[in-house]
């Protein structure tokens, strides 16, 4: 008997170190598939993959990232590709969710073919795979994602892989507080959710209010992906009676609240972050969320030919609701990130992770893009493409977003006369 178990040990230490070489084989192979991403030779075609929102909280703005994307990489193919080869998407769903997100980021730097990644939608999960794509050596360009974090987590090594094409909480916070003091604002409260995104922006908001030497009459958190009105918060703000309330968190539990307190016959003004422009919160808050501003890189607005030509292409293809873009910011960052990318590729004659970085940093020639033209956008100390003054406030009027203030609208329109 102690024979046959002894036989048996050995059996199982005999098998677990073939499973054990064979996992090595493994991970060996993955190893090799990695370095073989960067082997143009063997390539078909030049793969970006695109890590959106779907579906979710924020999945109107990850369909109109999607789309943008789609649109963008039709019209650098039709003229050629890049470095003699045809541009792909990998497009998939991240669910608005962490650990999706991390799944689909392994999935990504584990791939034979993926050069780089665009998209991003919220966030909490965006810091989450920041350190994966940075580790492997995957540029990713995030389009939507706002948390300043983000771009600074790996500002201070020698190639950051990580960039921006669009406004991040602390000019998004800037550009609002500003807004709250030009309609007069005595008495601004705050209403931020209890996620990443919303913490980080709440932080933001305080931090410069406390560089002016002001408190937030009322400050508040309220859940993420509100399952009802928070009651307690509504009497509170009600009872408090600011002029003008701040919002953080995503459209549609903006929407919910902006609806509940409108509804409670308040008469001050809500300013809130980019996404109150979006599909979600329109649909969510109906004619309460009328009045409402916002930060903005772009507008749905025909006032330049190439924003003309943009609009009409993702209307025809597409066909949204209303002929109203999802999340019109969304798009035009994405629209501008696959862009950029291919002009870095092209300029630098590499797919190599650090030669796109270089390249990003030092681009040459001015990419006239939807959001603005885009000289040098980054370089090796800001990875950041858009700043204070490419921003614009948003205003929602009848369930669609135009330009809060006409000189905005007035303003892109000669920069592109003068271009």
């Amino acid at each position: 008997m102690k024979i046959k178990k002894l036989m048996l040990i050995m059996m199982m230490l005999f098998a677990n170190d073939i499973w054990a070489e064979n996992d090595f084989e493994k991970k060996s192979l993955k190893k090799d598939e990695k370095e073989r991403i960067l082997n143009i030779e063997e390539m078909k075609t030049l793969k970006i993959g695109v890590a959106a929102s779907l579906t979710g909280g924020t999945a109107t703005s990850g369909i109109s990232v999607k789309n943008a994307s789609i649109i963008a990489v039709e019209e650098i193919n039709k003229n050629g590709g890049v470095l003699g080869k045809l541009l792909e998407l990998v497009i998939v769903d991240d669910k608005s969710n962490d650990t999706e997100a991390q799944k689909i980021a392994h999935e990504f730097v584990n791939s034979d073919n993926i050069i780089a990644v665009i998209g991003f939608c919220n966030s909490g999960p965006t810091l989450k795979v920041v350190p994966i794509y940075q580790e492997s050596q995957t540029p990713i360009i995030v389009t939507v994602a706002s948390s300043s974090k983000i771009t600074k987590l790996y500002e201070d090594e020698p190639y950051n892989y990580i960039f921006r094409t669009a406004l991040n909480d602390d000019y998004q916070g800037l550009m609002m507080l500003n807004d709250a003091f030009k309609k007069n604002g005595k008495k601004i409260a705050l209403l931020s959710d209890d996620s990443e995104f919303g913490k980080n922006a709440r932080e933001s908001l305080i931090n410069e209010m406390n560089s002016r030497k002001m408190k937030f009459s009322l400050d508040l958190e309220f859940q993420n992906n509100l399952k009802s009105i928070p009651k307690n918060i509504v009497d509170k703000v009600i009872e408090s009676n600011p002029d003008i309330i701040l919002i953080e968190g995503t459209g549609v539990d903006k929407g919910i609240l902006v609806k509940e307190i409108k509804s409670k016959k308040w008469k001050g003004f809500f300013i809130g972050n980019w996404s109150m422009s979006s599909k979600s919160f329109i649909d969510t808050a109906g004619f309460y969320g009328d009045d409402s501003c916002m930060p903005q890189s772009f507008i749905q607005a025909a006032n330049t030919h190439k924003r003309k030509v943009f609009i009409e292409q993702y209307i025809q293809k597409f066909n949204p609701d209303f002929r109203q873009i999802e999340a019109p910011i969304a798009a035009a960052q994405a629209y501008d990130a696959v862009y950029l990318i291919a002009q870095a590729i092209e300029q630098g004659k590499s797919i190599q992770g650090k030669d796109i970085v270089k390249n990003l940093e030092g681009l040459h020639t001015v990419y006239k893009g939807l959001i603005k033209d885009y000289l040098h956008p980054f370089n090796s100390k800001n990875h950041e493409a858009l700043g204070l003054n490419d921003g614009v406030m948003g205003m929602v009027r009848n369930g669609r977003v135009t330009y809060a203030y006409r000189e905005d609208s007035q303003k892109i329109k000669n920069l592109q006369d003068k271009n």
